[in-house]
């Protein structure tokens, strides 16, 4: 048992809200999979063990090397509940999945839409929890803190994302880690139109959960992010980014190619993004440079690397 697991699942097993219990809200998962098969099964079992909701899954399974794809027919199968939609022809990569399943699965009779990896474990209550400040506080999206676990080590890290938001946070990060995002079904149509008309745009973008966010504050989405965590976030040697433990986690991606797939959606943002009431300039990075990330040191490390590269950022000449 991973150390602190017992704690987070009695906290979660209450809900702190006071709503209608006999409405059951339909949430659609958008599952994205690529050589997953050793945590696949674990995954969607916790998703279909969510409670006081009404889920379905949807997976996606890119090109893999192992059983992901057989394991997914398998969970159809067994579990009405379960879809693997039809595998696609486009650019690898996990925000591209998570792009075809925005683009192809019809939302029209869901409440809200949530995102899934494939090899973390839900608490029980982690719709349920981001379903109350959709429909009883007014928020458009929901992301969360996460409890990061290890499958080496018997114990598990809060990564806290919740810090207060900013007027520019969303152009320079994402809301927290995608696979706790939970955003209105209406919402995601709004995004969906705007994934088919920026199509071409779209194809260098790396970041599925940056998009979103950025997207989504842009639109004013009132956008809640919660503190604490209803998801253990895996961590092991193919994740693609990982957990984000503060300065020390942009340094290391800064120093490998993750930094310059940053700087292009940085800009891809500040092209379509940023009000135009500002003009992105040296003058404004210097003015905002502690405004840029809800934490205020990673958004002056930030700043300085904005200002190191200004030259390559078609938006910043």
């Amino acid at each position: 048992m991973i150390k602190g697991l017992n704690y987070y699942q009695s906290e979660n097993a209450t809900l702190r809200c006071n709503g209608d219990v006999e409405f059951v809200p339909r949430i659609c998962v958008l599952l994205a999979a690529c050589n997953g098969g050793l945590w696949l099964e674990e995954q969607v079992l916790s998703i279909l063990k969510q409670i006081g909701v009404d889920v379905s899954i949807f997976i996606s399974v890119d090109t893999s090397t192992d059983n992901t794809q057989d394991i997914a027919f398998h969970l159809s199968s067994i579990y009405e509940k379960v879809n693997v939609i039809p595998n696609r022809e486009e650019i690898p990569g996990a925000a591209h999945n998570f792009f075809y399943l925005l683009r192809t699965v019809d939302f029209n009779s869901y409440d809200a839409v949530a995102l899934s990896d494939q090899d973390d474990i839900w608490l029980p209550s982690k719709l349920r929890s981001a379903w109350h400040f959709l429909k009883y506080r007014g928020f458009d999206a929901y992301s969360s803190d996460v409890l990061a676990f290890w499958d080496t080590k018997l114990k598990i890290k809060l990564i806290s994302k919740s810090a207060s938001q900013t007027p520019f946070d969303f152009l320079f990060e994402a809301g927290g880690p995608g696979c706790t995002y939970v955003v209105s079904a209406i919402c995601i149509e709004d995004l969906k139109k705007f994934m088919v008309r920026h199509y071409i745009g779209l194809l260098n973008i790396k970041y599925h959960d940056f998009l979103i966010y950025s997207y989504g504050r842009s639109s004013n989405w009132r956008w809640k992010i919660e503190s604490g965590g209803y998801l253990l976030y895996r961590q092991h040697g193919q994740n693609y980014i990982g957990a984000n433990y503060g300065i020390a986690g942009i340094q290391k991606r800064f120093k490998s190619s993750i930094w310059s797939d940053y700087l292009e959606q940085v800009d891809f943002n500040l092209r379509n993004f940023c009000p135009l009431e500002f003009r992105i300039s040296i003058g404004f990075i210097f003015k905002n440079c502690l405004r840029f990330r809800r934490n205020w040191r990673e958004s002056l490390i930030i700043a300085l690397l904005l200002l190191y590269h200004i030259k390559k950022m078609k938006a910043l000449r």
